[in-house]
C-alpha cells in the first residue's frame, strides 16, 4: 500500500519509508507497457515537465496569464499574438546567446536569469531608447500628446495650488 504524506517545515527527519520513496518518480499511465516502454514514458514526462516550466516562465516573466482585454474580443487576440511573438523573440535570442537551453543536453543553470536580461534588452530594442534623439524631444512630446477633449481635464482649484506653493516655499511640503 502506498501512502503519501507531506511534512511541514517544522518536522526535521522523515521516516525510512519516505526516504525510500524520495528516490522514486511515480508516473501513472493507462497505456499498456507493451505499447509504450517505461523509458519512453519517462522521456515524455520530462518533456512535458519542460513545457510546464516554460508556461510558468511565460506567466511570471511576461504576464501571459494577464491580457489587457476582455475574453473573446479581437483585442485579446492581438494581445495574445503579440505576447507569443515576444516570447518567440526571447526564445530565439536565448538560443543564440545560451545554446545550452535545449532539452537534449545538460544545462548548467535555469533560463530564468537569461530571460530576465533578455526582457530588458528587448524592451530597449522595441522602444528604441538607445536611438532617441534628445534634441527632438519636444517634437516627440507633441506627437504623443492627447487629442483635444470635449471636456477639460480635471485640475486642482487655484486655491489648492496656492496652498501647495505656499507650503513648498516654506519647506513644509514636497508636492
Amino acid at each position: 500500500m502506498l501512502s503519501v504524506r507531506f511534512f511541514p517545515f517544522s518536522e526535521t527527519t522523515p521516516d525510512a519509508e519516505t526516504l525510500t520513496l524520495s528516490d522514486w518518480v511515480l508516473v501513472l499511465s493507462t497505456v499498456p507497457a507493451a505499447m509504450l516502454p517505461t523509458e519512453a514514458v519517462m522521456e515524455l514526462y520530462r518533456t512535458r515537465w519542460q513545457v510546464e516550466l516554460l508556461m510558468k516562465r511565460l506567466k511570471s516573466l511576461l504576464d501571459f496569464d494577464c491580457l489587457r482585454a476582455r475574453r473573446n474580443s479581437g483585442l485579446a487576440d492581438v494581445y495574445l499574438y503579440g505576447k507569443l511573438l515576444y516570447a518567440w523573440l526571447l526564445e530565439h535570442r536565448a538560443q543564440q546567446r545560451a545554446p545550452w537551453q535545449g532539452l537534449d543536453q545538460h544545462r548548467p543553470s535555469t533560463p530564468w536569469r537569461t530571460y530576465q536580461v533578455l526582457c530588458q534588452e528587448l524592451a530597449a530594442v522595441i522602444t528604441g531608447t538607445a536611438c532617441w534623439c534628445l534634441e527632438r524631444w519636444d517634437e516627440a512630446l507633441a506627437v504623443m500628446s492627447e487629442r483635444p477633449r470635449r471636456r477639460q481635464l480635471q485640475q486642482l482649484p487655484p486655491r489648492v495650488n496656492e496652498l501647495i506653493s505656499y507650503c513648498r516655499d516654506r519647506g513644509i511640503s514636497n508636492v
